[in-house]
């Protein structure tokens, strides 16, 4: 049992680095995705920066090239309402 126990867990080891490189590869999709809808929304507005509210950056305190995390409804702003409450509902069952 021991032995069986070692296996599968040198199977997970082997296998988190690639899950997690996978799931931080989907976050920065994502987030270009939101990118590129903003600038697309946004076009027609007069001095709208995208990143910034009204060429104001949001973070003063961070520097240009400084990356900040978004909200969970920032992140999910462009998504349909159906997948964003399911996530919510995933994600409350499994904390």
């Amino acid at each position: 049992k021991k032995l069986i126990e070692l296996e599968a867990q040198d199977g997970h080891n082997a296998l988190e680095p690639l899950l997690l490189a996978e799931n931080d590869r989907l976050y920065l999709k994502q987030l270009k995705k939101n990118r590129e809808e903003e600038r697309e929304l946004m076009k027609n507005v007069p001095g709208w920066v995208v990143g910034t509210y009204f060429g104001e950056p949001i973070y003063h305190t961070l520097g240009p090239n400084s990356h900040m995390d978004p909200v969970a409804e920032e992140y999910f702003a462009h998504t349909d309402p159906k997948i964003t409450d399911y996530n919510w509902r995933y994600w409350d069952h499994n904390f």
